[in-house]
């Protein structure tokens, strides 16, 4: 007879099969090597040449391109600070830059860049308001980003639908505003109304005290989260703005319905192919598929163009904010909390 208080030895966790750790190994890379061969396949179909022709002659436009691409994650960035509250006001402005450069460089090198992008300010910002709201604020970010974008993807739609443009390119907005609209909106309902934090802290020890200080921390924001996610939308609509100017330097003309028709295309192409890093070669071929869609069927070169433009001021700026992080004062950082 076993004693009552003898325990069963656990059975040893299951090692990971020898497929999943190839996947989650290799799998990122690979997916970037074959966008980086879709990419060098399309320019090669279409000509290096043609493609430079249509690129070289938007130089001037490149500092304003390049202003908007940091403008519209900046103003993001005054979004988590919404919904850090009275809090924000511990976060040394130094700190706050830092963190929304190293936000931007994660976004856009990275694989699930935007995922990746709010686990790094999260853990910056932690030192300041505490781990539990950084985390909260986080993952009530990556929600509204993913509403931000079904939003903005339906105004898109409705300017494809009002200017009678490609029908494929209707079905894939619309797509994109169901997935991004789901997802989005089913994340902040379950933020919201389910203790997920607490579910969380009963089924991982670490989580035990975390956990339900995550449910704590959304529930007393959630007088702000409007607020926040207007301001998301707001940095979105900067962003379409940026495709029109690209759009002006790449063809020399432009109208409200090409520019949401570009940032249409954008948003289904980064829904897409998310895994790969900067969504290399999706980008470019969406936006070749939508060369009819952008009026421009006839010079498709130009469309890649766009693409093309829109990604050197992507790495461009990126590689800037990386510099300037290496450059900026160093802050001493409180003692870090979990309130």
């Amino acid at each position: 007879m076993s004693h009552p208080h003898s325990q069963v030895p656990s059975s040893p966790a299951k090692p990971p099969s020898r497929l999943r750790t190839l996947l989650a190994r290799f799998g990122r890379p690979l997916l970037f090597v074959l966008g980086a061969i879709a990419l060098a396949t399309l320019i090669g179909k279409l000509g290096p040449l043609v493609v430079w022709n249509a690129l070289k002659g938007a130089g001037i436009w490149l500092p304003l391109i390049f202003l908007l691409d940091l403008a519209w994650l900046t103003v993001e960035g005054g979004a988590i600070l919404m919904l850090y509250g009275s809090d924000a006001k511990k976060i040394p402005k130094v700190a706050w830059v830092e963190a929304t450069l190293i936000h931007f460089t994660t976004f856009v090198v990275v694989p699930m860049g935007r995922a990746s992008a709010e686990v790094a300010r999260a853990g910056l910002m932690g030192k300041y308001v505490g781990t539990s709201k950084a985390a909260a604020s986080g993952v009530l970010m990556q929600s509204f980003t993913l509403i931000s974008n079904a939003t903005l993807s339906v105004c898109s739609l409705l300017f494809v639908w009002v200017g009678a443009r490609s029908i494929p390119l209707r079905g894939a907005i619309g797509l994109n505003i169901a997935i991004t609209g789901v997802l989005g909106l089913g994340a902040y309902l379950l933020l919201r109304h389910v203790k997920i934090g607490g579910s969380l802290g009963r089924f991982f020890s670490k989580l035990s005290h975390a956990g339900p200080q995550l449910d704590e921390n959304i529930q007393e924001s959630r007088r702000r989260h409007l607020p926040a996610l207007a301001i998301c939308f707001s940095g979105r609509t900067l962003q379409t703005l940026q495709y029109g100017v690209i759009f002006i330097a790449i063809t020399g003309s432009v109208d409200f319905l090409d520019a949401f028709t570009a940032q249409g295309i954008q948003l289904v192409s980064r829904t897409l192919g998310d895994a790969v890093p900067n969504q290399v070669g999706v980008t470019e071929t969406a936006f070749a598929a939508g060369a009819q869609a952008l009026g421009l069927a006839a010079h498709p070169e130009k469309a890649v163009a766009i693409a093309l433009l829109a990604r050197l001021s992507n790495l461009s700026v990126a590689g800037l904010c990386a510099l300037l992080v290496q450059v900026l004062p160093r802050v001493s950082p409180l003692q870090e909390t979990s309130s």
